[in-house]
């Protein structure tokens, strides 16, 4: 008779589990650009505050780093799905995604500052 832990790390094991399936990187572009997008929130009630305390200033420091990375994701992801366009047609189309992404992203960098 197998154990407790015995039967979990049966049902755990490698040979049992599903192989992970990663989205595809227009479904993740989109996914970080709406994580950067719901940042507006915690950006507007920054902005409401009177008085920048301590706390205040380093959650603009943590934004600001969150936006930085998330941009670099964006951007990472942009780059792969444009890497397998073959018509300047869907390239520029890309090109209007990309530039709306960088307007709105330095929309909040410059709120923050």
């Amino acid at each position: 008779m197998q154990t407790r832990a015995q039967t979990a790390n049966a049902r755990s094991s490698p040979e049992r589990l599903a192989p992970a399936v990663r989205p595809n990187a227009r479904r993740l572009r989109e996914m970080v650009h709406h994580s950067i997008l719901n940042m507006e929130e915690r950006i507007a009630a920054l902005e409401e505050c009177d008085v920048m305390t301590e706390s205040r200033k380093q959650s603009v420091i943590r934004i600001s780093k969150m936006l930085e990375t998330m941009c670099g994701e964006f951007k990472a992801y942009h780059y792969e799905i444009v890497a397998g366009l073959e018509s300047d047609e869907a390239a520029a189309k890309e090109q209007l995604v990309f530039d709306e992404h960088q307007k709105k992203t330095m929309e909040f960098i410059d709120r923050l500052g």
